[in-house]
């Protein structure tokens, strides 16, 4: 029912008559349809006078990369939680529009580094700090998962440390979370039963840190929810529990902390502030508070 035509204007300027043609082109072949043209510039730029030809530009909506595709890159960083290489895709594609609109952090500074590595023994000197670099990123992880087990078990709560599978293992996974192999773990506690189901509250990591509801049957987590969901007279009461961030697969649904953490990345946000002893401390209650809600709500429909 619709047909939409993108102008994708990066370092170029406007053919003549260029919109104009698109309209008419349109009009010749898609009628019947209802018609949009965008223009797509690094920063929202309008259409030129050349451009648009006899086209009136409120038939043109002027659209940017620095806002409007980077806005939508992030919603769909949500829905592909669990096709790792169409996300990192998607991650590498920011960065490149960060790059283009002129968004990246520091990127003189960077640039001023990489000079400055390329002198005298620097560049030596920079690779003896890889390997403490990444030890200080586990250490930190650790205590951040140490403060929130801790926050959760002063609200009464009893979370055990799990991978992906909700099977118990040691914290030292932690130390494999920066090597190559995807490594996803964290906390779960179950918080219901329902027949031959429970449902968990699991806080998980891979490259941020979310948590949701999750399902188990003898012990083994569901990948698949159709069959609960069939068999569950609560399943629509459970997915209103979480202000969700993304739902499906071996999910009810899932959100991220509201003061995100990236352990991939410690530069977004304000995660390399968990260094910070006062300042993890703080997270950890926020975030702790923010999950206790969320039992206490899972918890009520049972009890209802």
């Amino acid at each position: 029912k619709n047909v939409i035509v993108i102008e994708n204007k990066i370092y170029a300027s406007d053919q003549p008559k260029q919109l104009e043609r698109y309209s008419n082109a349109l009009n010749q072949y898609f009628s019947s349809k209802q018609q949009y043209i965008y223009y797509l510039t690094l920063g929202g730029a309008k259409t030129s006078v050349e451009g648009l030809g006899t086209l009136d530009e409120s038939h043109v909506k002027c659209i940017s990369y620095e806002h409007d595709i980077r806005t939508w890159l992030q919603a769909c960083l949500k829905e592909v939680y669990d096709a790792p290489t169409l996300r990192e895709t998607i991650i590498q594609y920011q960065r490149l529009i960060e790059k283009l609109t002129g968004q990246t952090q520091g990127h003189n500074q960077t640039m001023e580094i990489k000079t400055l590595l390329f002198k005298d023994e620097n560049f030596k000197h920079a690779l003896s700090l890889e390997q403490p670099l990444i030890d200080a990123k586990i250490a930190i992880q650790k205590s951040v998962w140490a403060d929130l087990n801790k926050e959760l078990s002063g609200l009464g709560f009893d979370f055990t440390f799990v991978d992906s599978h909700l099977t118990p293992v040691d914290e030292d996974i932690c130390s494999t979370f920066y090597k190559r192999r995807k490594t996803l773990y964290g906390l779960q506690s179950e918080i219901l039963k329902i027949d031959d189901y429970s449902v968990h509250l699991f806080i998980e990591v891979d490259h941020r840190l979310y948590y949701g509801l999750t399902v188990t049957k003898d012990g083994r987590r569901l990948q698949d929810l159709k069959a609960f969901k069939d068999a569950s007279n609560h399943f629509k009461e459970l997915e209103k529990t979480i202000e969700k961030d993304g739902q499906g697969g071996n999910w009810i649904n899932w959100r991220y902390s509201k003061e995100k953490v990236n352990f991939r990345h410690f530069n977004e946000g304000n995660t390399s502030r968990l260094i910070e002893e006062e300042y993890r401390s703080q997270w950890a209650q926020n975030t702790s508070r923010e999950i206790a809600h969320i039992i206490e709500k899972v918890k009520s429909i049972t009890e209802q």
